[in-house]
């Protein structure tokens, strides 16, 4: 069984930590824990939208609704 890969199970603390020292990452990037790279992306991701064309935007908005599904 694939719990973690389907979503139904997650690891612990202790994995994430280990998975990171394995790949040599620093943990916070691995949970992109950066407050101020997340500002800079979203800013750039609104700059965007204001942009599109209003007919692209109901686009977008499924876009994200399917990225986002949980």
């Amino acid at each position: 069984m694939c719990l973690i890969e389907n979503g139904n199970s997650y690891p612990s603390l202790d994995t994430f930590v280990r998975i990171a020292e394995i790949l040599e990452i620093d943990i916070n990037k691995f949970f992109s824990i950066n407050s101020s790279e997340n500002d800079n992306i979203r800013t750039s991701i609104i700059d965007m939208v204001k942009g599109l064309d209003r007919k692209k935007l109901p686009l977008l908005k499924d876009i994200i609704v399917a990225v986002d599904c949980h």
